[in-house]
């Protein structure tokens, strides 16, 4: 089962529960975050790249017509990944929903 999560960065604590997750044998846990740091990570959190066992793919993030960010190309990725289960925090969750074309991408796939 292929579990893609959709995320504004790597934070220590979060690493830790994905981790975790991957660790089970029929989960695959995958990672899409922005290439930069993103706004929607306060100044003061902690981000770490280490320890990590779980794939990650950096996207460019823009802001769409309902000024909140999304990931530019995630389409493309979501085609290659085929995922069973997307788990989207905020603002992310509201590019799945208010991008139709993504919407109707997901129920396709």
């Amino acid at each position: 089962m292929r579990v893609l999560f959709l995320q504004g960065g790597l934070t220590h604590y979060y690493n830790l529960l994905l981790n975790k997750l991957n660790n089970y044998s029929n989960v695959e846990v995958i990672l899409i975050i922005p290439k930069k740091r993103s706004n929607t990570i306060g100044k003061g959190v902690y981000l770490s790249d280490q320890k990590i066992n779980f794939k990650i793919i950096r996207l460019n993030e823009i802001k769409k017509w309902y000024r909140k960010v999304f990931f530019k190309d995630i389409n493309c990725e979501l085609f290659n990944i085929k995922p069973d289960i997307i788990v989207a925090g905020w603002p992310y969750i509201l590019g799945l929903f208010l991008s139709f074309q993504t919407y109707f991408f997901i129920k396709i796939i």
